[in-house]
């Protein structure tokens, strides 16, 4: 298992996440992803056992989350390609598919102390 090899680096969790229309967050609060496409597509993002499509963001189900966070990608086309992404505890991070079908972390900010909790 992949979260074996990153004992020092950890894993996020794997259930719990949900969709969420907040783009931002509060210190000290569950981290929040975004994730997007480019060239935007029908596809669908995988994460945590929350589905959401480009343009959306999911919530991590506790304040603790941080590590190496499992992306699953479906584009109807075939079978969903499963990626790995590390998120950061209290950040709100920004995922994005490229034309290739890679995804990397684009943006990455700690959460702002201006947003209410």
């Amino acid at each position: 298992m992949v979260c074996a090899a990153l004992v020092a680096v950890g894993c996020a969790p794997r259930v719990g996440w949900q969709r969420t229309e907040t783009r931002a967050c509060a210190p000290h609060t569950q981290a929040v992803v975004c994730l997007q496409a480019e060239p935007d597509r029908a596809v669908t993002f995988g994460v945590g056992g929350a589905t959401v499509v480009p343009g959306e963001c999911v919530l991590a189900p506790h304040s603790r989350a941080s590590g190496s966070l499992r992306v699953t990608v479906d584009d109807g086309r075939g079978e969903p390609v499963v990626h790995r992404v590390r998120i950061a505890r209290w950040a709100r991070t920004v995922v994005l598919l490229d034309a290739d079908g890679a995804l990397s972390v684009v943006s990455r900010e700690a959460c702002d102390a201006s947003v209410p909790q």
